[in-house]
C-alpha cells in the first residue's frame, strides 16, 4: 500500500508544480508585450492616470468668479391640441426659440389673442 501512496503524492506534486509555471517560465514568448501582461510586469508609462491639475485660482488667491447663466426669453403659448406641450387651452411657457419652433410645426400659439382667450379676458 505504501507504494500506491508514494505514486499518488508524486503525482499530486508534479500537477502542483506545473500549475505554479506560467507560459512565460515553460515558453519562450517571442512578443515582449504579451510577455510583460503575462508576467504582470507591465511599464506603468502605458497604463497611468493622468495627473490631477490644482484649481486655477486668481492671484490674490481667491476663487474665479461664477458667470451667470444666459437669461432666455421666454414666450407664452396656448396648446392648440393634446401633445408633447401640453393638453389643449393649456398656457406654457417656452424658451423663444422653441416656442417659435412649436408654433412652426403647429403644436401651439404664440399670438396674444389666442392666450387671452383661453384666460377669459377675450
Amino acid at each position: 500500500m505504501a507504494t500506491k501512496q508514494t505514486k499518488a503524492s508524486t503525482a499530486n506534486e508534479a500537477e502542483s508544480s506545473a500549475e505554479l509555471k506560467t507560459p512565460a517560465q515553460t515558453e519562450e514568448i517571442s512578443s515582449p508585450i504579451v510577455r510583460d501582461v503575462i508576467t504582470g510586469q507591465v511599464p506603468t508609462n502605458e497604463f497611468e492616470q493622468p495627473a490631477i491639475q490644482p484649481v486655477q485660482q486668481t492671484p490674490n488667491n481667491e476663487p474665479p468668479a461664477l458667470t451667470e447663466p444666459p437669461v432666455l426669453e421666454v414666450v407664452e403659448c396656448a396648446v392648440l391640441y393634446d401633445n408633447i406641450y401640453g393638453r389643449h387651452d393649456d398656457i406654457i411657457e417656452l424658451p423663444a426659440e422653441q416656442a417659435e419652433a412649436a408654433r412652426a410645426a403647429g403644436y401651439v400659439d404664440t399670438h396674444p389673442n389666442a392666450i387671452k382667450a383661453i384666460r377669459g379676458q377675450g
